[in-house]
């Protein structure tokens, strides 16, 4: 969905245990730069590809990855992305998600006692094969090396401006992007959209909800007309109101 002049947010729909689940990756560029932000899961270059074409962009022209944080629904394909890119992109993230991006370190919420669970996750009839290949993959996920460093509050000159804003608490080092020429948040995994309003991030899924909920006050300091919500995708009605309403509720 272009958004307006060299921004799309993109929409990759795939049955993920054993669901039908919908995620948002956004493109920014310009004459100069083609930027992915996040990757989307295991082995979904084909989709990421498609998308992107629809929007008049070749895939592997890109010249930047930039990562909001180190989940596998998020770092999934980076791998397979730079590979097929003519040129080695940047790689971006927070120096705090670098070591996980990297393989360095073990995907934080990829606990001992998730893996443990795993089991139940998964519906009654899938096969052991896939149950096992599942298992490895987030033992071993995918990694690429981070070549670029996010820093809060750091302008980007390209593409019409982007500033880069810390929102730790889904993740230590999450963060957030604004891109100026367009007044979009690209929140990742700050926020959510539930029916078309926006919502806090998921506390089942965030580390430190409270530290999230905190970093929703940093948005305060941009003009918004769109939020790109890798789940839920996008909301352009009053969001930075909406954005107001759910930090001032939190802290009551």
């Amino acid at each position: 969905m272009l958004l307006a002049k060299g921004i799309a947010m993109l929409e990759i729909t795939a049955v993920i245990m054993g669901k039908s689940t919908t995620i948002h990756p956004t493109l920014i560029w310009d004459q100069n730069h083609q930027i992915l932000i996040d990757t989307a899961h295991p082995g979904q270059l084909p989709l990421l590809q498609e998308a992107a074409a629809q929007e008049g962009v070749l895939l592997e022209h890109i010249t930047d990855i930039v990562l909001t944080h180190q989940d596998i629904d998020h770092i999934g394909s980076l791998p397979a992305v730079i590979e097929q890119a003519n040129h080695a992109p940047q790689v971006w993230s927070s120096d705090i998600e670098k070591p996980y991006i990297e393989g360095r370190k073990r995907l934080i919420k990829i606990t001992d006692e998730a893996l443990a669970s795993l089991d139940l996750m998964f519906p009654p009839e899938t096969p052991a094969a896939f149950r096992a290949a599942f298992r490895k993959m987030l033992e071993h996920p995918p990694h690429a090396n981070v070549t670029a460093q996010l820093l809060s509050g750091d302008k980007l000159d390209i593409c019409g401006g982007i500033s880069v804003i810390h929102t730790p608490g889904h993740t230590p080092g999450h963060v957030s992007l604004y891109h100026h020429a367009s007044q979009t948040l690209i929140a990742g995994d700050a926020l959510i959209v539930e029916n078309g309003k926006l919502a806090p991030p998921i506390p089942a899924a965030t580390l430190d909800y409270k530290m999230a909920l905190q970093s929703l006050k940093a948005l305060a300091d941009y003009p918004i007309q769109h939020v790109i919500c890798y789940h839920g995708g996008l909301c352009s009605r009053q969001p930075s109101e909406q954005i107001a309403r759910i930090y001032a509720a939190a802290a009551l």
